[in-house]
């Protein structure tokens, strides 16, 4: 999924800003949602594997941009960032439950 790949910029380099990180990721989850109500409106009777992410990012940097994704959750007053979406983020870059539970902390 090329557009991680992009928003993985949002946590390179010493000036890296969490709510950059917490927007770029909404972006992908929404581009997701999208995705899926589309593919549920023209092929709601195929089955697929779930959709992980394969691309060249270090596991170090897609832990990093879950992390702060999903400890944006509890701060996410509009709701924009819900257990949901993160349960998805979590799927989509392979991270464990025992690994997400020490990322969150």
């Amino acid at each position: 999924i090329d557009i991680i790949d992009l928003a993985s910029a949002t946590v390179k380099g010493k000036d890296s800003d969490d709510k950059v990180t917490v927007d770029a990721l909404g972006v992908v989850m929404d581009f997701m949602d999208h995705a899926a109500s589309l593919f549920d409106a023209v092929a709601s009777d195929v089955t697929i594997k779930p959709v992980t992410y394969g691309g060249s990012l270090r596991k170090k940097d897609l832990e990093k941009m879950f992390s702060i994704y999903a400890g944006s959750s509890l701060m996410s007053l509009d709701g924009s960032v819900s257990q949901d979406r993160v349960d998805t983020l979590q799927l989509v870059f392979g991270i464990t439950d025992k690994k997400a539970e020490g990322l969150m902390q």
